[in-house]
């Protein structure tokens, strides 16, 4: 498998500034605030970036750790509870200084020992094919898209103090649209190889698949408006054991972005403020329980990552990719046979632990450097600010 990517050092050239920009956009109050209860502040972000490269850079390869014993205690996320990671931030101005500094020192240092490296790191496995700048450009992604859902539970809070908004034209709701593109299952390869890829894509390996189908298309805003005021919050027949118990609790009536004006029309948020929902577009703000009982109000069952991955290599054309959010599969994140952990056990390994599930694709929030078919998103089933919707597959 071929993936076309950019140059490794550009790549996270794009992604520090990008961050950088994102933490310069804000007031310095909003740069230290923590937004939603399960996201750090976005001014947080960077400097965890930032040590992130002294890590790798300066630590592992190149023996200095001045940099990074100076700020592990509050960036290394083990060592710093997140509610308290705000307070501890430097004013905004201070860190965006010092993480220039410092990001525009390590991409030179890491210019170097992947154009030039010294001896002793010939054939270094974080060296050979860029492979430390491509690890460090998807960490950053990573971050990057995290700050965004900071940003756009800002908005929310903002609107629930008394902000508001009326869409210009209404969402009027439709039933579930089923296009199936139809899969002969057999023997498949699953799984990515290359420097691009993180360990848990890894080793490419065959599987054999039952024969499935996969919808061409995401579910719609439309369409989910159509569960929501057929009862598909009500129906308890829709959802397993699991779901049941979260709606009870959550109380969630609706995805999390969306929100109602005074004449109940429906209407969008985000970080870059309010906005219709567009009929079309894919829904987003869906937790596993969600994006299950909404597979079975259709008719259908999420899809194995799998199955996922085989119908977006096999018949790109024809399975349309979802531009706006992640898309729930119905399994938990496992290893694959022969994994490896590489560069560090912490990525993957600790969450082989029958609570995470596996999310395909990418939402608009997403940089490019992580579109491919064999990424591996993962997160637990009750999380629903992180840009995620549904696909249907049918047997």
């Amino acid at each position: 498998m071929t993936e076309t990517r950019p140059d490794a050092i550009t790549a996270l050239a794009d992604m520090q500034a990008r961050m950088r920009a994102l933490v310069a956009s804000l007031d310095n109050a909003d740069c230290r605030a923590q937004f939603h209860p399960q996201v750090s502040p976005v001014g947080w972000h960077l400097g965890h970036a930032t040590f992130i490269e002294n890590l790798w850079i300066r630590e592992t390869l190149l023996g200095d750790d001045a940099e990074t014993a100076a700020t592990r205690d509050l960036y290394l996320p083990q060592n710093s509870e997140q509610c308290f990671r705000g307070d501890r931030l430097p004013p905004k101005e201070t860190l965006l200084d010092r993480c220039s500094a410092l990001q525009r020192d390590n991409l030179s240092l890491l210019s170097t020992l992947l154009t030039d490296p010294p001896a002793a790191f010939v054939g270094h496995r974080l060296v050979c094919d860029g492979y430390l700048a491509k690890f460090l450009a998807q960490h950053h992604a990573m971050h990057f898209e995290t700050m965004q859902m900071g940003l756009t539970a800002r908005r929310l809070q903002k609107l629930q103090r008394g902000e508001h908004y009326s869409p210009t034209k209404r969402l009027d709701p439709c039933p579930p649209r089923i296009e199936p593109i139809i899969f002969d299952g057999g023997e498949v390869e699953i799984g990515g190889e290359g420097a691009w890829c993180f360990d848990n894509e890894l080793p490419r390996h065959r599987e054999t698949l039952h024969p499935f189908s996969l919808n061409a298309t995401p579910a719609s805003n439309a369409e989910f408006l159509g569960f929501i005021e057929s009862g598909g919050y009500d129906n308890l027949s829709l959802w397993d054991d699991a779901g049941r118990q979260w709606l009870e609790k959550s109380g969630v009536r609706a995805p999390y972005h969306w929100l109602q004006d005074t004449a109940g029309a429906w209407y969008g948020a985000d970080g870059d403020g309010t906005h219709d929902l567009d009929a079309a577009a894919p829904v987003s703000g869906l937790s596993l329980h969600e994006a299950l009982a909404f597979a079975h109000y259709a008719g259908g069952r999420l899809p194995h990552e799998s199955e996922w991955e085989t119908a977006h290599c096999q018949n790109p054309a024809r399975v349309l990719p979802n531009d706006r959010a992640w898309e729930w599969c119905a399994n938990l994140l496992r290893p694959y046979p022969g994994f490896e952990a590489f560069p560090y056990k912490e990525y993957s390994a600790p969450w082989f632990h029958n609570r995470h599930y596996v999310l395909r694709g990418h939402s608009r929030h997403t940089p490019a450097v992580l579109h491919r078919p064999t990424f591996r998103n993962f997160h637990t089933a009750d999380k629903r600010h992180i840009f995620t919707g549904v696909r249907v597959a049918l047997d």
